[in-house]
């Protein structure tokens, strides 16, 4: 055979050899693109195995397919009619981060479920987009007024152009008594419009309408208003005089002095002790005087007062000590706020929970400005026939507490910590351990490696394993969680803590989704391994994917967007 046959024969091997392995890599990227459509199809589990056999065949991750079948997997939940699936998949958008957020919650938006819409609408409250703002506007119209509250706040917050007109609009739909829920609105977006409108509902002729906004000139710093809000001290309704004097503390109006002055010779209790306090705070020290004779007559409003007044400590001790519940638990509130260590016997009482079911209920002054607790007995049986989410409140309250004891000293602190251990107070768990992470000294360490070697709790045994894996402290840590989340993410459902209505949240916490401890902590320990942006976090959140409770999958998948992004 000649030279030029070889060389032919040559050509037409390579030729071969060419179209094959065209033919081999069109194949392989078709079975790529057959992984979102079987995503798309509900064949999760098919997706999924096809994507991994893809990944043992190349050895390294598809990060554009695994985006393709996280959104998708997101996008398929919002459309669903399930609620609990639509609710997750929110969940799991926005810890996402995704560029396509705005379209997945917009489905929300549209959902007849009331509770879905609002959870789409304080996520989209955090995303900076224009189409965000048209959205929160289409909210507007929801048949659920909780909704449209909501969604006039984020507008208000947003200070959006027409956010004036838009809560105005809403305002006139509704009774009178109910304009009370606005001024808060008007007095955040603080536009020259919003201004006048605020001022006009301080003299409007319902007696709650004109406290609100009074509150409100006060609670954001509307000292444009200081000339209207002073005019009402010499009003005769006892609520208005207090609300007046509580704004022009806050705002620091010296030249009120006078009048208030004057009201400490008042007929009402509230107004005397409003007075009272505001003086103290302008720098006249002789009024605490007054309110420690109140606090001493067991007056809650009075002993709550004492927290912010450096004399009232001694007595404050006295009163943590007293017989009567009401009376114990706003003095070990007010001791508390003085970080002082006297409070910690009656602290650990309020709380852990035990056979009384204690739960706690805010109570208000006549004008609104205080704010004293009640002690609720029997709880779970309490909250089904009250009005609001008694359970909630009370959560929210004893998170309260244990936030501010971290500031106590911190031998006393340790000690509050190991009496939550030991009675597993669950609730409270996600919060103490990060309190207890967070410190990060020598012996936050050691009491953390002791309850994670407790085998017989294991909620408050796999959080400080947690604690320890994201501290970076060497020993099993990390091996621990990845056990945990291949038993313990394939069994429960899910679930979030009830949300507490936003006028009766009066304390510090975000009106926001919160999963229940159990759930919670499957979420951190899905989301710190997710962090580590590496590729065994990724095969771990495959994994749950794949054999994980079906509807707990829009969480992960979230959780994925965020590993790989």
């Amino acid at each position: 055979m000649g030279i030029p046959s070889l060389r032919l024969m040559f050509k037409k091997t390579l030729s071969i050899l060419l179209l094959c392995s065209a033919l081999i890599a069109s194949e392989d990227e078709s079975d790529i693109r057959h992984i979102p459509y079987l995503m798309r199809s509900l064949r999760v589990e098919d997706s999924i195995n096809l994507y991994l056999s893809h990944y043992a065949k190349e050895g390294q991750h598809n990060f554009e397919i695994l985006q393709q079948m996280g959104t998708v997997l997101l996008e398929q939940g919002m459309r669903s009619d399930d609620a609990e699936m639509q609710l997750l998949s929110i969940f799991g958008t926005n810890m996402a981060h995704l560029s396509q957020s705005v379209d997945i919650l917009e489905a929300g938006i549209f959902s007849k479920n009331p509770m879905i819409q609002i959870a789409s609408i304080q996520y989209l409250g955090t995303i900076q987009d224009d189409r965000c703002d048209e959205l929160l506007i289409k909210a507007m119209h929801s048949e659920f007024l909780q909704v449209r509250l909501e969604a006039a706040y984020q507008l208000a917050v947003r200070k959006h152009k027409v956010a004036t007109g838009q809560v105005e609009a809403l305002m006139y739909r509704l009774p009178r008594p109910m304009w009370a829920f606005f001024p808060q609105f008007f007095a955040v977006i603080g536009t020259k419009d919003a201004m006048i409108i605020l001022r006009q509902m301080i003299e409007d002729p319902q007696l709650g309408v004109r406290i609100e906004a009074i509150l409100s000139v006060a609670n954001h710093q509307r000292d444009d208003l200081l000339k209207s809000v002073r005019s009402h001290l010499t009003h005769s309704n006892p609520a208005e005089q207090e609300a007046s004097i509580h704004a022009l503390a806050i705002l620091r109006d010296s030249k009120s002095i006078p009048k208030i002055e004057k009201l400490t010779k008042s007929s009402s209790p509230n107004v005397q002790l409003a007075a009272a306090n505001a003086l103290y705070h302008f720098g006249n020290k002789e009024n605490h005087k007054f309110i420690l004779e109140q606090a001493e007559q067991e007056d809650l409003f009075a002993i709550s007062k004492l927290g912010h007044i450096e004399e009232g400590k001694p007595l404050l001790a006295k009163l943590c000590k007293s017989s009567d519940q009401q009376v114990r638990l706003n003095s070990t509130l007010s001791l508390l706020s003085h970080h002082d260590p006297v409070c910690v016997p009656a602290l650990c009482d309020f709380l852990l929970r035990d056979n009384r079911d204690l739960g706690f209920m805010p109570h208000h002054s006549i004008g609104r400005s205080s704010i004293a607790w009640k002690v609720i007995p029997s709880l779970q049986q309490q909250a089904k026939i009250a009005p609001y989410d008694l359970q909630a409140i009370t959560i929210a309250l004893r998170e309260q507490m244990l936030r501010q004891s971290i500031e106590l000293p911190e031998e006393h602190f340790f000690k509050i910590a190991q009496s939550l251990f030991d009675r597993r107070q669950n609730e409270l768990i996600p919060m103490l351990v990060r309190l207890i992470e967070n410190l990060n000294t020598p012996r936050a360490e050691e009491l953390l490696k002791s309850i994670a070697s407790k085998a017989s709790d294991p909620l408050a045994r796999t959080y400080c394993n947690l604690a320890l894996f994201r501290m970076g402290k060497e020993g099993p840590y990390r091996d621990n969680i990845k056990a945990y989340l291949k038993e313990g993410g394939k069994k429960s459902l899910i679930q979030f803590r009830p949300l507490a209505p936003r006028e009766l949240r009066v304390i510090d916490s975000q009106f926001e989704l919160t999963a229940e401890e159990n759930s919670r902590l499957l979420i951190e320990a899905c989301m710190t391994m997710a962090d580590k942006h590496d590729e065994e976090c990724i095969n771990t959140l495959l994994d749950l994917l794949l054999t994980s409770h079906a509807k707990n999958r829009f969480v992960f998948a979230g959780i994925l967007l965020h590993a790989i992004e």
